[in-house]
């Protein structure tokens, strides 16, 4: 981006930022009834941010990056269906919260498709 400011010159300025990747670590409780399970998941959350910024104006310049791992905590609910033979569908909402260096929390709304495989432990 291009910047003029009037009396001091032209000048030019670039900023760049990524969420890198995100994880969580967490325990999930809930209720069953029928063919469906509502839960809660409660955990740890971790997520790596970098960052880089640049400016010139009039032969003077400057920047800066910033690479960095943060770690929290997360919340979420949810919802499975058991469909048959070991398949089911689920519906996952989870918010998770850095503190105040990260700025605002980060909402994740997820769906999946499971199978389970049917492991007889009367075998091993």
């Amino acid at each position: 981006m291009t910047v003029f400011v009037p009396g001091v010159g032209v000048g030019f300025a670039h900023g760049e930022a990524s969420l890198d990747w995100i994880s969580t670590f967490a325990g999930r409780f809930g209720w069953t009834f029928d063919r469906w399970l509502v839960y809660g998941k409660l955990g740890g959350a971790w997520a790596h941010v970098s960052a880089d910024v640049f400016a010139s104006m009039n032969g003077l310049t400057a920047s800066g990056s910033l690479d960095k791992t943060f770690s929290g905590w997360m919340l979420g609910v949810g919802t499975e269906y058991a469909l048959r033979d070991n398949w089911s569908v689920k519906l996952e909402y989870n918010m998770l919260d850095f503190g105040n260096d990260f700025g605002d929390k980060v909402h994740v709304v997820k769906g999946g498709v499971n199978y389970r495989f049917n492991f007889d432990p009367r075998r091993y």
